[in-house]
């Protein structure tokens, strides 16, 4: 079956809280999952970084609505191909929380660390997406 794959580069009109970014990933997982959509998402104070793949029409309708939401700005893609396999199949959405201890047990959080986002890089198949993934993780560390 054919996938798409979209990375897409935004800003946070203003920043998340904790609280804010938990209702974000359970409102994503349920959407996602009755549409086969899958990725990541990277937050890091106001910029974002999102890898969603999944059937061609239900990308393609996700990245709509991410675009009419008002919490997002300049969402720029940068990474928009078709693929047989996926890079995050089994990943619902991944960030890096202020508080790990207020949300640790929330079901499909990744804690994102400057570590786990190398080796996340080193993994992905395509160039663009190693890149942008190997910058996010560099900038949130600084």
């Amino acid at each position: 079956m054919p996938y798409r794959q979209i990375v897409y580069l935004s800003s946070a009109t203003l920043p998340f809280s904790d609280a804010d970014l938990v209702a974000l990933l359970e409102d994503s997982r349920r959407r996602n999952t009755a549409c086969g959509v899958t990725g990541l998402l990277l937050y890091d104070s106001v910029d974002i970084l999102q890898v969603l793949e999944g059937p061609p029409d239900a990308v393609a309708a996700t990245l709509a609505r991410i675009g009419r939401d008002p919490r997002h700005r300049g969402l720029l893609i940068v990474h928009d191909r078709q693929t047989e396999t996926r890079d995050f199949a089994d990943w619902a959405m991944g960030f890096r929380p202020a508080r790990a201890s207020e949300i640790a047990s929330v079901r499909g959080l990744k804690r994102l660390d400057p570590m786990f986002l190398t080796e996340l890089a080193a993994s992905l198949r395509d160039p663009a997406a190693r890149v942008f993934v190997r910058q996010f993780g560099e900038a949130a560390s600084r």
